[in-house]
């Protein structure tokens, strides 16, 4: 027996004890997440902070243990239906998807842990190095020039005309130039780094991140990298052609619904795996399902993660599982995890075919009966089925036979949730299919203002810049050593002077 979180699971145990562990640890990882999601809200998008990352780790730490739990608890889960129905029996394949797809969000929020924890740790060496010596010595040099300023001021008329005409736009534009190569380099850099791979795979990328950066996504070259290694990481069904598309949908639903990037293209891929989609599809079907209220109890993407391929396995496509969750919104369920949750266990025992299960179906009106017959030839879906049973309830006149043969078809989820929000799903006609081109549309919904737009011109003309600022970062490398050389030998001749010779170099070249 292996104690879970306190949670005892012992191999000897039914199904339903292992599912009833399961429903605490996905519970217990809800009420972290939203603790989380509380804690980071005090904080802005792009604050850089001790206590925003201590908040964020912390935060992430917790929802590792959990998720830990799950796992185990899923993998368990899994054995005892292999051992129970056979190794390639519905029951085995659903459970096993399920494990796989929690060991998989295990591991992208453990990486994401560490790039969060790298990025801490960079963040204090920046931070000790502003409050160092040479920090201060910066903050003196600012000083100085300061003083070099003033006397500038007393320079006035032609040279007044030609830095205002000709200097300061040269200045401005060698500046563009020069930061734009920065950024660049930092986030090629930073890709490498991230992805351990070769300089070639490396320019490729980069070269994405710095498209994505131009057509206004990210804060900067090196956020758009983030992006372009959370879609290579996440989005393993999809090709390196297709990174910087893909990234884009995922700012999309970032800034118009609020999913991280991580979470989104991870369930992008999830969807791609489990219903046969085109990474655009996985986007679309998303934005469709948030455009249409599906994520009224917050948990739009995690349904969808992890019982997809619970829908898949009886027989739903992508648009069939949207309908689902339409009709459980409509239907008056509190969640999408408990009108899902419902589906599972009908699933469950409708593949099982147990007498209590036909006996109850006997009850039903003919429609139903005939659906059933259907389901066992396999001309019928889990999701047609699941709806006649729901319709075939209402037929039943007696309340406490009703209620009976609802639990012998839905399980412990009909007493549960009560017979009201099922048999309204039979009643639905609800159908919803995703939009193609959703996430696009949306996107030019966002973006299409003056703000967004002089952005874009303006990344354009850094772009157009770049070259000449790799030029400068060219020489800029060549130079520097030169000057860092003067600089020593400078250095060591002025602490080689006296204490007289100090007070008079000082005050001859700088008062």
């Amino acid at each position: 027996m292996e104690q879970i979180q306190g949670l005892s699971i012992g191999l000897n145990l039914d199904t339903s004890g292992i599912t009833a562990g399961l429903k605490n640890m996905k519970r217990q990882l809800k009420v972290v997440d939203s603790e989380m999601r509380a804690n980071m809200s005090v904080f802005g998008k792009s604050e850089q902070s001790v206590a925003k990352y201590e908040t964020q780790l912390d935060g992430m730490n917790k929802k590792l243990d959990a998720s830990k739990a799950a796992v185990n608890a899923a993998r368990q889960e899994h054995e005892r239906m292999v051992q129970q129905y056979g190794e390639g029996s519905r029951q085995a394949q659903a459970s096993g998807a399920a494990y796989n797809n929690l060991a998989a969000d295990f591991n992208n929020l453990q990486r994401r842990a560490n790039e969060v924890t790298e990025e801490f740790q960079n963040f204090q060496r920046e931070q000790e190095l502003a409050n160092s010596g040479l920090g201060r010595l910066s903050s003196s040099l600012e000083s100085v020039g300061g003083s070099f300023s003033a006397v500038g001021d007393k320079m006035k008329g032609v040279g007044e005309s030609v830095s205002m005409y000709i200097t300061a736009p040269l200045a401005g534009i060698a500046a563009a130039g020069f930061t734009a190569a920065l950024d660049l380099e930092s986030a090629m850099g930073k890709i490498q780094a991230q992805t351990g791979e070769t300089a070639k795979v490396t320019e490729e990328l980069s070269e994405q991140a710095k498209s994505l950066w131009k057509n206004g996504f990210g804060e900067n070259m090196a956020e758009a990298g983030e992006a372009i290694v959370a879609v290579k990481n996440n989005m393993q069904s999809l090709t390196k052609d297709g990174f910087e598309a893909a990234a884009e949908s995922a700012y999309i639903l970032q800034d118009a619904f609020g999913i991280e990037l991580a979470e989104s293209t991870s369930l992008a891929d999830n969807m791609m795996v489990t219903f046969g989609l085109s990474s655009k599809e996985a986007f679309d079907t998303m934005t469709t399902g948030f455009q249409n209220g599906l994520n009224f109890g917050d948990d739009f993407a995690d349904t969808m993660r992890e019982y997809g391929p619970i829908f898949a396995g009886m027989g739903m496509d992508a648009d069939e599982a949207l309908t689902f969750m339409e009709r459980a919104q409509q239907s008056g369920f509190r969640n999408l995890d408990v009108a899902a949750d419902t589906f599972k266990e009908f699933s469950l025992i409708a593949s099982e075919g147990s007498a209590d299960f036909a006996d109850a179906i006997g009850l039903m009106d003919e429609e139903t009966q005939a659906l059933y017959e259907g389901f066992k030839n396999g001309k019928v879906s889990g999701d047609e089925l699941f709806y006649g049973v729901a319709k075939g309830l209402e037929s039943i006149e007696d309340p406490t036979t009703r209620f009976n043969a609802g639990v012998a078809t839905m399980g412990t989820m009909f007493e549960d949730n009560g017979e009201t929000a099922i048999i309204n799903m039979g009643k639905m006609q609800e159908e919803l299919s995703a939009t193609a081109g959703a996430t696009e549309e949306a996107g030019a919904a966002l973006y299409d203002n003056f703000g967004a737009k002089a952005q874009g011109l303006w990344r354009q003309l850094q772009d157009a810049l770049l070259p000449f600022g790799m030029i400068m970062l060219d020489f800029a490398d060549r130079i520097f050593p030169k000057i860092s050389a003067a600089m020593s030998v400078a250095t060591g001749w002025f602490t080689g002077l006296s204490a007289k010779g100090h007070w008079k170099n000082c005050r001859e070249y700088f008062l």
